[in-house]
């Protein structure tokens, strides 16, 4: 495999602080980069290369479902195309569209966010969704006014780096501990999250989003997800939400007989949701479950 290929892979298997998002975006580019400067010898070769890269782009971030869908896309797409000339304009597109309907799915949810956020409201978020951002921004810029409050979010603080972005936008912003936010919400009117992937199981976040749902739960407060149907993931394809992080993170030094656990990643039950707001409106239960069952998933990645 190329070196760069090689290099592009490896930043994005050890990406800890982009989003879903992000790094879907990065993968397509990759994508395209291939098809643009890739050296196959045929047809077949070439194949390979994008068969190697899926697989390869999605044990790299097992818990993004727009990363595998990407990768599945690659592949449906590729599948019976016999000369290198079409292999290098099918990728060329197929990035492209993704990447266009990426875009077009968070405008469009964010053009949808007015029906759940409105004037007076405390908006409670955990980590850095970029849907959730754009959602509040496109609220305000309509003229609605409301606080939000945002969490830290380690050990990468993304939490930290929302409540600058919203404070640079003249959003007022309340910035909690992550153990303080069950503390908080009772000053919370609605609470608002993003998503790396939504199966059957659940939804997978940023680690603390299920507890930040539970505490939701218990003050009897609305529960959003806010994500394209890009990260619903099909039932042959478990979602994986169990990777962990450098350790160092959380401790620094090494302690006799502490073992530090970074899991960067946990999963929500969909029954602890009020919905998923999508590009296609808003989605509940069995909705969403029916969507997820009849995705169709490339036999080389199941």
């Amino acid at each position: 495999m190329d070196k760069k290929v090689l290099s592009q892979l490896e930043s994005i298997k050890t990406d800890n602080v982009n989003g879903a998002e992000a790094l879907a975006k990065k993968s397509a580019e990759l994508f395209r980069w291939i098809a643009e400067r890739g050296r196959p010898r045929s047809a077949e070769e070439f194949t390979g290369i994008i068969r190697a890269t899926a697989k390869a782009l999605v044990n790299a971030q097992p818990a993004m479902a727009g990363i595998f869908n990407l990768a599945n896309a690659m592949l449906i797409a590729s599948e019976d195309v016999r000369e290198i000339a079409r292999m290098r304009s099918v990728i060329t597109s197929t990035a492209e569209r993704f990447l266009d309907s990426s875009a077009e799915h968070t405008k469009k949810i964010a053009a949808k966010a007015g029906r759940l956020i409105h004037s007076g409201q405390t908006i409670a978020t955990h980590s850095f969704s970029s849907t959730v951002f754009q959602s509040l921004l496109a609220a305000k810029e309509s003229g609605a006014t409301f606080n939000v409050i945002c969490t830290e979010s380690r050990p990468m603080m993304e939490g930290v780096a929302l409540a600058r972005s919203l404070a640079n936008s003249r959003i007022p912003v309340a910035l909690v501990t992550d153990a303080g936010v069950g503390a908080t919400l009772e000053r919370a009117d609605i609470v608002l999250v993003g998503a790396d992937s939504i199966g059957l199981e659940g939804l997978v976040n940023k680690a603390g989003t299920m507890a930040l749902a539970a505490a939701a739960r218990r003050f009897k407060l609305p529960c959003y997800a806010l994500c394209s149907t890009n990260k619903f993931v099909p039932p042959s394809c478990r979602v994986l939400h169990e990777k962990e992080g450098d350790p160092r993170e959380i401790l620094r030094e090494r302690a006799a007989n502490v073992t530090p656990r970074n899991f960067y990643f946990d999963l929500t039950p969909l029954e602890y949701l009020s919905g998923v707001l999508t590009e296609h409106g808003l989605l509940r239960g069995e909705t969403i479950k029916k969507r997820i069952r009849n995705l169709k998933v490339h036999p080389f990645l199941r």
